[in-house]
């Protein structure tokens, strides 16, 4: 199991393709073979409705974490760099399994 916390904030989105799902990358582990929830906390700067909140997950024998909207009747959908804004701010942490 490895605990992780963060405090993202971006300046840019530099040359980034605004339609590609948003991820944190550099986890130290590749994960498991199985998806685990992460915690996200305060979040700010962001192009997205109020009341919508962003939620994170490491995939599946994956080292990065993908960020997610609740912005769905289904649940949630991929946050996209669009939505994210070049001063974006999120906080987040948990533990996952390798």
């Amino acid at each position: 199991r490895v605990l992780v916390g963060f405090f993202i904030e971006t300046s840019s989105i530099g040359t980034l393709t605004t339609t590609q799902g948003a991820r944190i990358v550099g986890l130290p582990f590749t994960s498991a073979a199985a998806e685990n929830a992460l915690a996200s906390g305060l979040s700010g700067g962001l192009a997205i409705t109020a009341g919508q909140a962003v939620s994170c997950l490491v995939r599946a024998s994956n080292a990065y974490i993908t960020l997610h909207l609740w912005d769905a009747a289904t649940g949630t959908t991929a946050l996209l760099i669009a939505e994210w804004s070049a001063d974006g701010q999120l906080t987040g942490g948990g533990q996952y399994h390798v």
